[in-house]
């Protein structure tokens, strides 16, 4: 398990760096969106839905809203895939 943690950490804050057109080095599992990131819910919601078309599934729309840093968006995905 934690290794995928350790794989999904990496597309998470790969996918942020790119989304956000920052350097993958200031992307950390604390970086906050709208604090440290100067990003805002919609940038979560890019990031979203790229996971959902990476990983195949569906995230509801209003999930941005309850994601605050790399590290809840981190464990909302651990969630999912712990659900199924």
């Amino acid at each position: 398990m934690q290794e995928k943690k350790g794989a999904l950490i990496n597309v998470i804050r790969e996918m942020v760096a790119e989304v956000l057109e920052i350097q993958l080095d200031t992307v950390s599992l604390d970086s906050r969106f709208g604090k440290d990131l100067r990003e805002d819910s919609l940038a979560v919601t890019e990031v979203l839905l790229r996971l959902e078309e990476k990983y195949e599934i569906d995230i509801p729309e209003d999930t941005a809203q309850d994601i605050g840093s790399v590290r809840d968006l981190v464990e909302y995905m651990e969630k999912r895939f712990e659900e199924g």
